[in-house]
């Protein structure tokens, strides 16, 4: 993959390891992004697929921040999501999970096993719970 990337960057700038001010087309020329975290050298700050290339610089910040945003919260979820799928091989709550059926905890097998084991209306709970969490946290006022 890093060959690859070195290719591409070979074909944009002419050198392997070239400056990313001999590219014309950059997205560098809306709003210098290349000071931010995460932009190191060799490549800089690099965009092949120009996802943050505006015309108006500040909308082209204000996605980019916006974008770390995103990209934290899913690192986030996905990290939970790793010890969600690991812990209960080792411990599982004690009570029950839907008491109308009496399924309880114990009886949800571990992984995608247990999908189908939870009932739909514990589906909508939780899907409505996290649609809840992402409008509140995305409509809340960045903060640095």
């Amino acid at each position: 993959m890093a060959i690859i990337g070195m290719f591409f960057q070979d074909g944009l700038t002419g050198s392997a390891w070239g400056d990313w001010a001999n590219y014309t087309d950059s997205p560098l020329r809306a709003v210098d992004l290349s000071n931010k975290m995460g932009a190191c050298p060799p490549l800089g700050f690099w965009d092949p697929l120009e996802l943050s290339k505006f015309s108006d610089p500040v909308t082209a910040e204000l996605q980019f921040s916006r974008r770390r945003v995103v990209e934290l919260q899913h690192g986030r979820v996905s990290m939970l999501a790793c010890i969600g799928y690991i812990v209960p091989e080792y411990f599982k709550w004690p009570g029950y999970c839907s008491p109308s059926m009496e399924l309880t905890f114990e009886d949800i097998p571990n992984g995608l096993q247990g999908i189908g084991k939870i009932p739909g209306i514990g589906w909508v709970q939780i899907l409505t719970f996290v649609g809840l969490i992402e409008i509140f946290n995305l409509q809340s006022e960045p903060k640095e």
